[in-house]
């Protein structure tokens, strides 16, 4: 157990320096085309950290919930099971499948408020994400028109930024 947490130590300090590493050359590279694209180009990465941000907590609560209430539940199958006799000798089914059913409806309740959330996310990051790609084209083309850029250079532009989006959505879950 504790190789394996090193080892999780050690995956976890090598991811994080691998994406403030993959952060830094997109940047570098982006800044050097067009310091005004690039600025534009993040102007909804706070929204869009603040939101992964509440996404990975929320996750993490209710991923937790949803698993306590799966172990309450095994217990309880467990419990039940191992006591079969008793329950039979004292004519108990009715309230053990009683207790059943009421577990299992928070179980459900507790796996259903996950699948919400885990469903809600994508939509709200997309449309983060698709504005943010509207701002690059809309100031892209208006640089393109004044001749601050020319059309290769915001294809090249465009790539490059492409190679942001890893890191800074892990950047959201740290």
């Amino acid at each position: 157990a504790c190789i394996a947490a090193g080892f999780s130590l050690v995956w976890g300090v090598l991811n994080v320096i691998n994406t403030l590493f993959a952060l830094v050359s997109a940047l570098t590279v982006t800044l050097s085309m067009s310091w005004k694209l690039t600025l534009a180009s993040l102007s909804t990465l706070p929204l869009l950290l603040l939101v992964t941000r509440y996404f990975s907590r929320q996750i993490f609560t209710r991923q937790k919930d949803y698993q306590d209430s799966l172990g309450m539940m095994s217990e309880m199958v467990q419990s039940s099971i191992a006591g079969m006799r008793v329950v039979k000798s004292f004519s108990l089914e009715e309230s053990e499948l009683a207790r059943f059913e009421k577990q299992n409806r928070h179980y459900f309740d507790k796996t259903l408020a996950l699948a919400r959330l885990r469903g809600g996310m994508g939509p709200i990051m997309s449309a983060i994400t698709t504005v943010g790609i509207l701002v690059v084209f809309w100031y892209g083309g208006h640089l393109m028109l004044k001749g601050e850029l020319s059309a290769g250079g915001f294809l090249a532009f465009y790539r490059a930024l492409a190679r942001l989006t890893w890191p800074l959505i892990a950047l959201g879950f740290l």
